[in-house]
C-alpha cells in the first residue's frame, strides 16, 4: 500500500522563517530559565572571578530585564570591558547599552569607559560602541554629544562596516534628536559618495527620516540626493535615492533655483 505521506515518510522540512521562529522562542525560554537560576550575587561573581568560558556562559543566558537600579553588577558589566577577550567586551557593551536606555542616570556617569572603545584597534568593537552610545542617546543624548567629534572622525575609519554604523547610529539620534543631525548635514551629504554601497544606503536612511522630521533641511540638499538616484553605481542605492527623490518631490517644497 502506497505511503500517503507526501514527503514519503521524510520530516516535513522547515522554512528558515520556521526555524528562526522556533531559535527565537527556544533561546527566549532558555534565557529565562537560567537567568532566574542564577542570583545576581552569582552573576557578579562569575563576572569578576570566572574564566573566559565561564563568563561567556553567564553572558549568553544574563538579562538586563534583572536590573533594577542595581550598581554593582552595572560595575561588574564595565569591568569586563578590561578583558581581553574581544567576544566579552563586545556583548558588556551591549548590555550597557540596554541598561543604559532603562537607567541612563546609572549608565552615563560612567560611560567614558564605554567610549573609549572608539579609539579600539578592534572594528567590532568600535561598531558596538557606536551603535551602544546611540542607544542610550534616546533617553540620555549626552551619552552620544560628548562623543561626536571622535565619532565625526570614524567617517573616515577604513572598515565599511564601522562607517555603516556612524550612518545607522545617527538615524537613531536623527528620530529622537533631528536637529542634531539636521545641523551636521554637511557630514552626511559627504557620506552620499562614499565608496562602500552599503554605506551610501545607510546615510539615505537618515536622509530619509529628516525629509519627514526636518524637510527643509533635506530640501535644501535635494541636489546631492538626485545625484545619488541618477548618477550612483549600486542599482540597490540609486533605487532607495530615486524613492527619496519623487517623495522629497511631491511632500516638501524644492528650491526654487534647483530643477525637478
Amino acid at each position: 500500500m502506497p505511503n500517503s505521506n507526501k514527503n514519503n515518510g521524510k520530516p516535513t522540512k522547515r522554512t528558515g522563517t520556521q526555524v528562526r521562529e522556533l531559535n527565537d522562542v527556544i533561546t527566549r525560554e532558555y534565557k529565562e530559565l537560567y537567568d532566574a537560576a542564577y542570583s545576581t550575587d552569582e552573576f557578579i561573581n562569575i563576572f569578576e572571578t570566572g574564566n573566559d568560558q565561564e563568563i561567556l556562559d553567564a553572558l549568553s543566558v544574563f538579562s538586563v530585564a534583572r536590573i533594577k537600579q542595581d550598581i554593582p553588577i552595572i560595575d561588574a558589566l564595565l569591568g569586563l570591558l578590561d578583558n581581553s577577550n574581544q567576544r566579552i567586551q563586545a556583548a558588556a557593551i551591549e548590555y550597557l547599552g540596554e541598561i543604559g536606555i532603562a537607567y541612563p542616570n546609572l549608565v552615563y556617569p560612567k560611560i567614558g569607559k564605554v567610549a573609549d572603545f572608539l579609539s579600539s584597534a578592534k572594528p567590532a568593537l568600535k561598531i558596538e560602541t557606536v551603535k551602544t552610545l546611540a542607544r542610550i542617546s534616546t533617553s540620555e543624548y549626552r551619552a552620544i554629544g560628548d562623543y561626536l567629534d571622535k565619532i565625526n572622525e570614524l567617517r573616515e575609519d577604513s572598515h565599511p562596516a564601522v562607517r555603516e554604523a556612524i550612518a545607522q547610529s545617527a538615524l537613531i539620534v536623527a528620530s529622537h534628536n533631528p536637529d542634531e543631525i539636521a545641523t551636521r548635514i554637511d557630514r552626511f551629504v559627504g557620506m552620499l559618495q562614499d565608496r562602500s554601497p552599503e554605506v551610501r544606503k545607510a546615510t539615505l536612511a537618515v536622509f530619509k527620516e529628516l525629509a519627514i522630521l526636518r524637510p527643509k533641511v533635506v530640501a535644501d540638499n535635494f541636489a546631492a540626493l538626485k545625484n545619488v538616484a541618477f548618477n550612483d553605481e549600486s542599482s540597490m542605492v540609486s533605487n532607495e535615492a530615486n524613492a527619496l527623490v519623487k517623495w522629497i518631490e511631491k511632500n516638501t517644497k524644492v528650491p526654487a533655483h534647483l530643477p525637478k
